[in-house]
């Protein structure tokens, strides 16, 4: 199994939700961003989901680093289990101050010590402020 995050929104509980392919933040705003670990290979046509993954571990660290837009440093941030029965969602707060490249959210999970860079299924992206970007 290949494992993967895909990005949320509209988050209520374990199960409702809506996984999306991207999420546009305004770039200056304080945001809350979920994601949920996901087995890569499991889309499914029919239900337009993935399989959510629950990491079976002992001890078990999330942990999402960003480029800062000038992708001269990173900025890591340790991720918070969403809800207390649900270990395939998680989140993570951008700050006021962030300034983060579009697109460069990474995830890796600590399981028991060891360690595995999710593939990212969904794009963050950034807008100074105004109307919506289209995405082409």
């Amino acid at each position: 199994m290949v494992k993967g995050f895909i990005l949320l929104d509209k988050v209520k509980d374990i199960n409702s939700f809506e996984e999306v392919s991207e999420l546009e933040l305004v770039s200056g705003n304080a945001s809350r961003v979920y994601f949920q670990i996901v087995d890569a290979n499991s889309f499914s046509e029919c239900a337009e989901t993935y399989r959510r993954v629950m990491p079976q571990c002992a001890t078990l660290d999330v942990k999402v680093t960003f480029l800062d837009i000038d992708e001269e440093f990173t900025i890591e941030r340790v991720a918070t289990q969403a809800f207390a029965d649900d270990k395939s969602i998680w989140y993570v707060n951008i700050l006021e101050t962030d300034q983060l490249a579009p697109n460069s959210m990474m995830v890796s999970i600590e399981c028991d010590d060891k360690e595995e860079t999710l593939v990212g299924l969904s794009e963050l992206r950034f807008r100074a402020t105004g109307k919506k970007t289209q995405f082409c």
